[in-house]
């Protein structure tokens, strides 16, 4: 029995009573207590012992015991009081004893894990219990620099890769680890990668190795979508105290102020385990709100644990003090792992093996296993004997195709009274195609519904299909909205009367679905033109490029291409491109889109082209670098590099470092990703003197007489710390001026915000132009390396025939 610290009140009132009644003798108040002990004691054996007695009396300020204990002493010392309870309501009123307490966290902590214990996704007809299918997380502790592609194709298993174009380079270590080691954690991972199942997982268990579930931190797991949707939405800080309040004991709530104190004294002294999931999912309207809630609330109760959850790609605010960390994809054993926990109840083994065998023949398949979600999604195919798709799309077409022939076949269906039996599965599908499009075109997307605005989309629909009779509308679209959620489990009711897709990986489908069957002429062409760079509608485009026909697929990777270089048509966007394309090609002679991309990166933290002050997301060009790289590895187009990159590299390197210098800052390329130090080869151990010296011996190994006696001039003035600032300043730019000259290297032009802007979208459309254009299992082999050459061009470089009828004849639909 856990030991309660005694009310204070109380104790006095005890020690009072014991000086009084028995003048503090020990022996006196033993032989009292024995009395009262319920079954005969041995001899020299005690209902309560000495040294516990002792100690109790001692302890300052007030101590813990046994409450059972605590009754004793209150029958035998306190006046008209049998137990610990009455002396609390006798001698301190109004106040919630630490029995209560814990009688309210007993209640609450019973809730949390009703509701965190449980997983019903997709079309499980009841819920399992989470610590049934549960494997553990791994986290790759560092993601900055490693921004690679998605899933290749799925025929090829060359690489790890994962939904949002990040390679793995590296194996997990324990989430729980991880979570161990940081009070704030920002827990980034693609969709289905795990990442509230984890949030569950350690809302119930907890991250430390305490026995006691006192000294552990007190869990709060929230919803953020939840939260910032809310009617009359609160404070983060208000919105955890509601959360626990609504689970005390009805009886208990008279004194809701007890209650709040006690979170509050929770708070502050760090006990709290927040754990907030899906920012993602929060819409672009509430983000703003919802930051600033979650800052405000670290800054006021900085002590206790935090974890935030978020899809890639799906928020670019900065939490301060957060590590940023990622969910590792599972390995081939995490994979068995799951599979043998999600059929350790089958009676049909061979169902199991045969899964398996089946999985481990399929290697592409077995790539989309290792994410989460896609695998409860083919164990549920499995579970139907259903064959295992051959891609992503297929993938997520067999399982919608599955779970709606799920309810046409279900015997739960009283056809006699359910109208929707009436519709095919085409039909069905295209009413979800309608929610979802419908949904996904408003600004903001729409992610949730209430009843009524389905119904009424519903009856919208099928008013005109014979067979549905104009007075029934209402109940037919009800009983259809019904259906989707308890046998196809398509749409969930997330709260009292609010729908929303079961995943957000369905809505995406259906929304894809929709813009492939529409035929309307010219609506490709818009979406493509409003959303492109939206990174919402990310997923929504690689559906399609995996969808589309071979013609209609290279038109619409032709038409990908197209804006991607409407973005930059800008006479500064040009100006750089085609600076770009000369330093690569003409001066470095590394002509190829992977050195382009490699070069904008490096230029967006040294001042090669661009001052290194601009806003552009470098994990985006970090991606689309590393992407570039890996499709010339796979297809042997690898140009190796040559002294000129190495001196390029070490002239940008030094001249960054001397114009912190200068400006009397702290050397940003520090500060600056693993990809960019790695890719410049600087370290810990980095010196001006060595970097200046190893590239006067490159530019004299390779005959650069020229350049070797203009370094050698500059190495013989190379200022030192003791020198000023405008001395520095000087001698960088007397460098910048050798590298102008040798090299067509030192600009540092400022970008207005328009183009700036433009560039970002630029490089990230790219980025989703090699993602569609890798999943598209029917575009031409030969368009899909003339495109992928044809990147981070100049638009005069570029081949006309890359812009050619298909595209002419798209544009002039709209």
């Amino acid at each position: 029995m856990a030991a309660i610290e005694v009310n204070q009140q109380v104790f006095n009132e005890l020690k009072q009573a014991y000086s009084e009644k028995f003048g503090g003798s020990l022996k006196d108040l033993m032989s009292k207590l024995d009395l009262q002990s319920p079954y005969p004691l041995a001899e020299h054996e005690h209902l309560i012992s000495e040294r516990t007695i002792r100690n109790f009396f001692n302890t300052l300020p007030t101590p813990k015991t046994q409450e059972k204990n605590l009754n004793y002493l209150c029958t035998v010392l306190l006046k008209e009081c049998t137990s610990y309870q009455q002396a609390v309501k006798k001698f301190a009123p109004g106040t919630a004893s630490r029995f209560v307490q814990q009688s309210w966290l007993d209640s609450y902590l019973e809730h949390l894990i009703k509701e965190c214990n449980t997983v019903k996704v997709l079309s499980m007809r009841e819920p399992i219990s989470l610590d049934d299918i549960f494997i553990k997380v791994n986290i790759i502790e560092s993601i900055k620099g490693q921004r690679a592609k998605s899933i290749q194709e799925l025929e090829d298993n060359s690489l790890d890769c994962n939904r949002f174009g990040q390679i793995v380079h590296q194996k997990g270590v324990p989430g729980l680890d991880v979570v161990k080691k940081h009070q704030r954690l920002m827990i980034w991972g693609m969709a289905g990668a795990g990442k509230t199942t984890f949030l569950k997982y350690i809302a119930m268990h907890g991250f430390t190795e305490q026995e006691d579930t006192s000294e552990k931190p007190l869990p709060f797991f929230i919803s953020l979508k939840k939260f910032a949707e809310s009617e009359n939405r609160q404070s983060l800080f208000n919105c955890i105290l509601q959360e626990f309040a609504q689970w005390i004991p009805e009886q208990l709530k008279h004194i809701r102020s007890d209650v709040d104190q006690l979170i509050i004294d929770y708070l502050d002294k760090g006990k709290c385990l927040i754990l907030l999931d899906g920012l993602d999912e929060v819409l672009a309207r509430d983000t703003d709100d919802v930051h600033k809630s979650i800052e405000d609330f670290n800054k006021r109760y900085s002590k206790n644990y935090m974890i935030i959850t978020c899809r890639h790609a799906a928020c670019e605010y900065n939490f301060q003090k957060f590590v940023e960390v990622e969910i590792a994809d599972f390995d081939d054993q995490e994979i068995e792992a799951f599979i043998n926990k999600w059929f350790s109840k089958s009676p049909n083994q061979d169902k199991l093996e045969n899964f398996l065998r089946r999985l481990n023949e399929n290697p592409s398949i077995k790539q989309l296993a290792k994410n989460p979600l896609l695998l409860t999604l083919l164990c549920l195919v499995a579970g139907d004997d259903y064959d295992l798709p051959i891609n992503r799309y297929q993938l997520y077409q067999d399982a919608v195709e599955v779970l709606l022939k799920r309810w046409d076949t279900s015997r739960k269906i009283q056809h006699d009274t359910t109208s929707s039996y009436k519709l095919s599965r085409h039909l069905k599908i295209n009413i979800l195609g309608e929610i979802a499009y419908d949904a996904f075109i408003q600004k903001p997307q729409k992610y949730l519904w209430h009843k009524f605005e389905l119904g009424a989309k519903i009856s919208k629909y099928i008013e005109n299909i014979d067979g549905f009779e104009p007075h029934k509308l209402h109940d037919d679209s009800q009983l259809f909205l019904k259906s989707l959620e308890m046998h196809h489990g398509l749409i969930a009711e997330q709260a009292q009367g609010i729908y929303a897709f079961s995943h957000l990986t369905f809505q995406e489908y259906f929304t894809a679905q929709y813009i492939y069957e529409s035929r309307v002429p010219g609506l490709l062409n818009q979406i493509l033109k409003q959303h492109l760079t939206d990174s919402h509608w990310r997923e929504v485009f690689v559906i399609l490029a995996c969808r589309f026909p071979k013609a209609d697929a290279d038109d619409f990777i032709k038409l990908i291409f197209y804006y991607a270089n409407e973005l930059v048509k800008s006479d500064e966007l040009q100006k750089m491109l085609k600076w770009l394309y000369k330093l690569t090609t003409k001066t470095l002679e590394l002509s190829s889109s992977s050195w382009r991309a490699l070069y904008l990166t490096i230029d967006l933290d040294t001042d090669l082209y661009i001052n290194n002050e601009i806003n552009i997301d470098r994990n985006t060009a970090e991606s689309l670098s590393i992407k570039l790289r890996e499709i010339n590895t796979k297809y042997n187009k690898i140009i190796h590099r040559n002294y000129k990159d190495l001196v390029t590299k070490n002239l940008s390197v030094i001249h960054n470092f001397a114009s912190d210098k200068a400006s009397n800052k702290s050397w940003k390329i520090y500060e600056s990703s693993k990809f960019i130090q790695n890719r410049l080869e600087v370290d810990e151990n980095f010196t001006l003197e060595s970097k200046l010296q190893e590239t006067i011996n490159i530019a004299t190994e390779n005959s650069n007489v020229n350049l070797a006696d203009a370094l050698k001039f500059l190495q013989s003035r190379q200022p030192s710390n003791r020198n000023s600032t405008s001395e520095w300043q000087q001698w960088a730019d007397d460098l910048q001026n050798v590298m102008l000259e040798q090299l067509d290297i030192g600009y540092d032009v400022q970008f207005s915000e328009e183009d700036t802007k433009a560039l970002d979208n630029y490089l990230y459309v790219s980025n989703l132009l090699l993602d569609c254009i890798q999943e598209s299992r029917y575009t031409i082999k030969g368009l899909r390396e003339e495109l992928i050459d044809n990147l981070l061009l100049p638009k005069e470089q570029i081949p006309p025939h890359l812009f050619g009828d298909g595209v002419s004849n798209v544009l002039a639909q709209d």
